[in-house]
């Protein structure tokens, strides 16, 4: 990972994606690298819901946006670990969250791991038939990612 940090500067998106199906693990391990390395470590999940959970429900698409963008954006950092991003995937909030990632990572360099598989240039976010399920063409990434 350090690697992929020291060579995201000459990428336009800074975002290093760690495409996993098994998050439990490696949740620790990065809070761990965020500790050791001084990164802030935002639990997205929780801080998004904090703020949204005051918007009625079938409004907080028009807020998400700008919420996410606040949560990231003014954190003083210039790299941060972003973990716990379901709530992007959350079919009532209208995202495209690698898009969204994607932009915020031109101004920041940011890390997220993401549950997921990733097979020809595309990664999948929950199974085919779910209601959740999203598929994402990667192209303009794949130097910015891991897959474990």
């Amino acid at each position: 990972m350090l690697q992929k940090l020291n060579n995201i500067n000459q990428s336009y998106y800074k975002l290093i994606l760690i495409i996993t199906q098994d998050l439990q693990n490696l949740n620790s391990l990065l809070f761990n690298f965020a500790e050791k390395n001084d990164f802030p470590y935002i639990n997205l999940n929780l801080e998004l819901s904090k703020r949204l959970v005051y918007i009625p429900f079938n409004e907080r698409w028009i807020y998400v946006d700008k919420e996410l963008k606040n949560i990231l954006l003014k954190n003083e950092h210039d790299t941060i670990i972003v973990d716990n991003t379901e709530i992007l995937f959350e079919e009532h909030l209208k995202l495209n969250p690698i898009e969204e990632l994607k932009n915020i990572s031109k101004y920041k360099t940011i890390i997220v791991p993401i549950r997921g598989k990733y097979n020809d240039n595309a990664f999948t976010f929950a199974k085919t038939g779910e209601k959740e399920f999203k598929k994402y063409i990667l192209d303009d990434l794949l130097n910015n990612l891991i897959i474990i």
